[in-house]
Formats: structure tokens, sequence, C-alpha cells
């Protein structure tokens, strides 16, 4: 049994020649020893002659060479680009899977990751950096490793783009889009976040709001109601916010949004 990446050598004794068939995976003969590495499960048959030729060819010798299975692995990174000094949260699959015996070492020389294993950690590049890893896991009794590695690229400045604003809400309790509020990986803290009906009124203001994912908490955004917890009618409203984001920078900004019953 075989990893896909290892190679296996092969020594024949006490015979004048070898002839190996398939030649396929054949990397390298010298003597009597051949280096065998080959990509898929193969059987060799191997012709062996005497050193003097007084004896038949021995035709009925083979090899059965078998790999262990290659894995399938996928990594993603998400956000990704991400703000210098965020997090981005990295997550990895693999098929089959052993729960059991698979295990995702990470080389963590950029001290950016907060773990040095596992399948779901969190990244906090300050520049464009690629974590190689290596998959180990085992089939039968042989230990096997494949080498993967997810790059994540950086954005060095905080601006608007990396914000979400939703321009449609739908305050009516039927638990979807219930809440108005900021959406973006990246910022740290809503400093403030103020709404204002047409005329100018304060209806909502909130302010030192903590971020949860790339959210604001529950509960912490506007539901469409005054400032005296009554229900506010369907129309345009505007906001203005201020965010502290992760790399230190502050961004103002303030747009409208429009509340529909």
């Amino acid at each position: 049994m075989l990893d896909l990446d290892d190679s296996t050598q092969f020594v024949s004794i006490g015979v004048g020649s070898t002839v190996w068939s398939p030649t396929a995976g054949i990397v390298a003969i010298s003597g009597d020893s051949i280096l065998l590495a080959p990509t898929t499960s193969i059987v060799y048959n191997i012709s062996a002659s005497s050193a003097l030729g007084q004896c038949p060819p021995d035709d009925d010798n083979f090899i059965n060479v078998d790999l262990a299975p290659d894995p399938f692995i996928s990594l993603d990174a998400f956000p990704n680009p991400v703000l210098a000094g965020a997090i981005s949260n990295i997550t990895a699959g693999v098929i089959p899977f052993n729960v059991n015996t698979d295990s995702l070492i990470w080389d963590n020389s950029s001290g950016t990751l907060n773990s040095d294993f596992g399948f779901n950690l969190d990244a906090t590049p300050i520049e464009e950096t690629t974590y190689p890893a290596q998959l180990i896991y085992y089939f039968d009794s042989l230990r096997c490793v494949k080498d993967t590695a997810i790059t994540i690229f950086v954005i060095t400045e905080c601006n608007g783009e990396l914000i979400y604003i939703p321009n449609i809400f739908t305050p009516n309790d039927d638990g979807k889009n219930d809440e108005f509020g900021l959406i973006g990986y990246g910022i740290e803290v809503v400093n403030y976040m103020r709404i204002f009906d047409r005329w100018g009124q304060l209806l909502f203001d909130g302010v030192d709001l903590e971020m949860n994912n790339g959210r604001m908490f529950p509960g912490a955004g506007w539901l469409g109601e005054n400032q005296g917890g009554k229900d506010c009618n369907s129309g345009v409203y505007v906001y203005t916010y201020e965010i502290r984001c992760a790399n230190g920078d502050v961004v103002r900004g303030s747009g409208n949004v429009t509340l529909i019953k």
C-alpha cells in the first residue's frame, strides 16, 4: 500500500535479469533494484531470467501495488479579501473524511492563526498571506500526507465598500428583515447610527454598537419605531453613521432606507 506521492523500491535477488510489465510508474532501474511510483493502483508482471540463461524465464510473478485513496480537500476563507487586522474564518472540508483519524496541521509561521490545527479556525492577516497545511489521514494502517494551502488577500484601507447597508426593510415581526443595521466584516464598533424622518426628527440614536461576526447584535439596530416606541409609518427615512474599523480607521456615511409595513 502506497500514499499517492510516495515511492517504493524492489530488489531482485538470485536472478540474472528481470522485465517488468507494464512500464507505467517505473521511475528508475539500477542493477537489481527498481523504483516504483505509480499514480494508480496497478499489478506488475515480472519475468525473471537466470544469470547464465540455462533456465527458461519465470513469468509467473506478480506484484500488486495499491494506492491509498486521494482525498479531496476544499478550503474557504470568509471574508476574502479581509481588512487588515480583521478576522477571516477558514473552513476546510475533506472527502472522504474519518473524524477519528484525519487531522489538518497548519503552518502558523506568520503568527496570525488562532490555532495550529483544525478544520475551522480564524486568521487575522495584516498583509496578503498564504497558509500552507498538511492533511494527515490513514488508510488501513498506512499514514498518508497531502499538502494544501489557502491565500487570504488583505485590504489596507477601510471605506464604504466594506459596508453593506440595506435600502429596504420590513419590520412586521415575521422574522425576516425586521431590523435595520450595518453589515461589514472589519467593522469593530458602530460609534453611532441615527435615523431621521423627512422633517429631520430624530427617531433612533444607537451608540457604541458592538459587532458580532460582521453584524450588529440582534435588537441593537432600528426596529422601525420612534424614540417613544411607536411604530413608524411606511416611507423613506434618512440614516447617518460613524464606524471604527479593525485597523483603527473611522468612516462616516449617510443614506436613505425605505420602511415597508
